[in-house]
């Protein structure tokens, strides 16, 4: 193959394959370390905030369970021994949701029986604080009665104040 052979060979080369030929196809943009890394970074923090809602926020209605749960049980009149709230007095038996309440003393559990009136010489203690184990004392593990009212009696017996009216009787479980 000689020179003069070859030139003869490229002028035959039709000239748009040539312009073709020319044109760079369009580089492809180098990816940024920060983008990636940043956006991984979103994913994650997307996945925390959802596994944390998921596990620890309440999934009632309301925002604040303990606000919602104080003002559903009635405040009581300790002087008269009784139940400022709707059910008070009506002769219905409330329902009592099975439920632990934790004190310092221990851990109580209801016992079912309901009484319109507070024993004699009854006690206030501090309302229920939360829901147990992330709440101090006294708390309970039944969202209901999260802000109720607690009253102990003087043969220590612990009264719950429920939302309906009434109050709930709570004995000492035996370790």
């Amino acid at each position: 193959m000689t020179a003069e052979y070859l030139l003869e060979a490229m002028g035959l080369i039709d000239d748009g394959l040539i312009q073709d030929a020319e044109v760079r196809p369009a580089a492809r943009p180098v990816s940024n370390w920060r983008q990636q890394w940043g956006a991984l970074a979103a994913c994650l923090a997307v996945v925390i905030a959802l596994g944390y809602g998921v596990t620890h926020l309440p999934m009632g209605g309301s925002s604040s369970a303990s606000t919602a749960s104080s003002a559903a049980c009635g405040a009581a009149d300790m002087e008269s021994g009784e139940v400022n709230s709707p059910a008070a007095g009506t002769g219905e038996a409330a329902a009592v949701a099975d439920a632990s309440i934790f004190t310092d003393q221990g851990e109580y559990r209801l016992t079912g029986e309901v009484t319109e009136l507070l024993p004699e010489g009854a006690r206030e203690l501090e309302p229920l604080s939360g829901l147990y184990p992330d709440a101090p004392f006294p708390a309970t593990d039944t969202e209901e009665y999260v802000g109720c009212a607690l009253f102990v009696s003087s043969d220590g017996t612990l009264y719950l104040q429920l939302p309906e009216g009434g109050y709930a009787a709570a004995e000492l479980v035996e370790p």
